[in-house]
């Protein structure tokens, strides 16, 4: 990992995206790490684009700024393409939630959260990042979404860590890579 990871989460209002950067900054608080995460909202209204922003480095983040050169992107609406550049300055790779083959310029994971059985998607989106970068650990992510929605209760915690683990059982990473 370089001295900062930075990552955006590209979704619609009311998709989980602030969530998914949330839980993103607390699973690597559990490994030790430094983390910040923050959203900017448009219109801030459902279904507009809305993304969030996350740091993890193993030193302090002094840094206060949107990120512009994310060395990942999570996209977890594929009908943003086009209206909004989920490329724009990603050094690494995206993660993106699509039924189809999508071509991006940079490497791009093609995750289909239908088959996971996530209804809002970000849970998946949220462990697929894990399982194809290796940043935050499965544990950690488990752990993140024990705490974040355990007001919700028990059902909601149990689905969402099978959902993590059906996500890291899975032989690729997450189920295609296409350059």
């Amino acid at each position: 990992m370089s001295e900062i990871t930075e990552i955006v989460v590209h979704g619609r209002g009311g998709g989980g995206v602030v969530s998914a950067g949330y839980m993103l900054a607390v699973a690597a608080f559990y490994d030790g790490k430094q983390s910040q995460a923050f959203p900017m909202f448009g219109l801030e209204r459902s279904g507009s684009p809305v993304a969030s922003y996350v740091r993890i480095s193993r030193n302090k983040i002094d840094l206060r700024s949107q990120i512009y050169e994310p060395d990942y992107a999570i996209v977890m609406d594929s009908t943003l393409i086009g209206n909004v550049d989920v490329e724009s300055g990603v050094r690494e790779a995206i993660i993106l939630n699509s039924k189809r083959p999508i071509h991006l310029k940079p490497k791009t994971f093609i995750a289909d959260v239908s088959k996971f059985n996530d209804p809002i998607g970000n849970i998946t989106m949220v462990a697929c990042f894990a399982k194809c970068t290796g940043i935050i650990s499965r544990e950690s992510l488990i752990r993140s979404v024990e705490d974040i929605f355990s007001k919700k209760g028990e059902e909601i915690v149990s689905r969402n860590k099978k959902i993590i683990n059906d996500v890291f059982a899975e032989k690729t990473c997450p189920l295609e890579l296409k350059r």
